[in-house]
């Protein structure tokens, strides 16, 4: 290890680490990082458990309304509901906000066919109210018919354009920790399983704790599932040691699909506040179906599905509530609210959100590829380290990217790439220059004791072949009178004065008729 690359090294990684902490490298991170990962994997597939019910211009025309989706009469949400309850869809979620009350008669059959399908939740509007300089979060529920016929109400909040979405909401810590709607259609999605959930947790509390919970019993727990998700959300809280008791003792259940939905219920209530999308494509990537489709006699599969209800359009001009995400083309179709709903369910229940590596372990990672980078640039020449630059940014991006595809882990790309590695290209070819200019000095002074300075120009000047040419000249050689006597008589170092002195009184005449000694 050269002494000057270790110490670089040091400093690169140390640097890398510092960009870390910095809000501008964090937004280039999410803006930029994140960005070219989702577009160098390209698109993948949703859960085929999730389907999106479109109030798009298609559906607008078929049932004679003007496309104004949220103008809808209630009567077609009422069939919608009541033809997605008899094919025994398994949760059914609107991204619509029925704010106020229209025809009696419609309203009352759409809270009648809510009440009868019993897994219906509705969308709740959540506002952020500033008194006094403290800003607090509210919600706007759906008029009382709706709420009470409701198998819940949630909330689902979203950046508002132009920003980037890459993020959402499991619970809403402004809004008092209340479970969002992606949380919510899940307890609902999830309810059949909810007896075996209970069995678990008690389980795995008896080899942790002491005591349990009285609410964790398949009589006592609420109906309600966003109550449920609050209690087992702080159950996990309390007994940090849960989650890892609970996921070995799901290897003792024998049926496949039992244990995996447990598994996806564990992942669901240990994510924390919010989660990192892992977005599936552009606009229309979850399946999705045009509501005038979904009440034909024959309508596509919903059955045990979560069937997600809101405003979704292919065209960009038609688009309501279009949001800017990493696959937003240059035709500028966003993907709509209920399309990132159902996908942050989706990520949910194929557990697969994007998780950023641990704080300790993205430093240490960040931290070696500064050394490395470094230490590799200073142990080659120049055209090496642009040779190593090259292949050393490509193998990072490749570790990313395959990390990103298969695990669902996001590593740091623009502090290494953009930070880190210019730096250290920039630091070792100055200092390969510098290596190279101070050898070249020192040979030419060791060249200098024995040619001329204007040979030495000549061939510094010139390529490795050395082009001759025919010149009228004269070669004279000299000798010193009674040399070998002399050199017998002396010694090493009084020859050597002797020959400068004898040099000192040739070089002038020769050099001033333009000769070489």
């Amino acid at each position: 290890l050269r002494p000057n690359g270790l110490l670089a090294g040091l400093l690169i990684g140390l640097l890398g680490v510092g960009s870390l902490m910095l809000p501008q490298t964090q937004r280039l991170e999410h803006d930029f990082g994140l960005n070219w990962l989702f577009t160098w994997r390209g698109e993948r597939p949703a859960s085929p458990h999730v389907l999106v019910a479109a109030m798009d211009r298609e559906s607008s025309d078929a049932l004679g309304y003007r496309n104004i989706p949220r103008k809808w009469e209630r009567k077609t949400h009422a069939e919608l509901v009541s033809s997605l309850t008899s094919k025994q869809t398994a949760a059914i979620g609107f991204d619509v906000l029925f704010a106020e009350a229209r025809d009696p008669a419609q309203d009352q059959q759409l809270a009648d066919a809510i009440r009868q399908s019993g897994n219906t939740v509705l969308f709740e509007n959540l506002f952020t109210t500033n008194h006094q300089g403290y800003r607090t979060e509210r919600t706007e529920p759906p008029i009382d018919i709706f709420k009470q016929a409701a198998a819940d109400v949630a909330p689902f909040a979203l950046p508002k354009v132009p920003a980037k979405v890459h993020q959402a909401w499991l619970f809403k810590s402004g809004a008092g920790e209340q479970p969002t709607m992606p949380m919510v259609m899940l307890h609902v999605y999830m309810r059949p399983r909810l007896p075996e959930f209970l069995d678990l947790l008690r389980a795995a509390l008896n080899d942790i704790s002491q005591t349990k919970p009285a609410w964790l019993n398949i009589d006592e727990i609420s109906s309600q599932p966003s109550q449920q998700a609050s209690l087992l959300r702080s159950l996990f809280f309390t007994h940090p040691k849960l989650e890892n008791t609970a996921i070995q003792h799901t290897e003792s259940i024998t049926d496949p699909d039992v244990r995996q939905d447990l598994l996806t219920w564990i992942y669901a209530l240990t994510r924390g506040d919010s989660i990192i999308l892992n977005l599936y494509g552009p606009a229309r990537s979850i399946k999705t179906e045009p509501i005038h489709q979904l009440l034909q006699p024959h309508t596509p599969e919903v059955t045990g599905k979560a069937v997600f209800v809101g405003f979704s359009e292919i065209l960009q001009p038609e688009q309501k509530d279009g949001f800017y995400t990493s696959f937003t083309g240059e035709d500028g179709v966003d993907i709509s609210g209920v399309e990132l709903m159902a996908t942050t369910f989706s990520n949910l229940l194929q557990r697969e959100a994007i998780e950023p590596v641990p704080g300790w372990l993205r430093i240490a990672m960040v931290f070696g590829a500064g050394l490395i980078l470094t230490l590799v640039f200073f142990a080659t020449g120049a055209v090496g380290t642009l040779i190593a630059a090259v292949l050393l940014g490509t193998g990072w991006v490749a570790l990313a990217l395959w990390l990103f595809s298969n695990l669902q882990l996001w590593i740091p790309l623009t502090s290494v790439l953009l930070i880190q590695l210019p730096v250290a290209l920039l630091l070792s070819l100055l200092w390969h220059y510098h290596r190279t200019r101070r050898s070249k000095t020192k040979l030419r002074h060791k060249l200098s004791r024995f040619v001329p300075d204007e040979l030495i120009d000549h061939l510094d000047q010139s390529d490795d072949k050395i082009k001759g040419k025919t010149i009228p000249a004269v070669c004279m050689i000299t000798d010193m009178e009674s040399y070998t006597p002399l050199g017998e008589q002396h010694s090493a170092e009084q020859l050597g004065e002797l020959l400068s002195e004898y040099f000192r009184e040739l070089q002038p005449a020769i050099t001033q008729h333009g000769g070489h000694v």
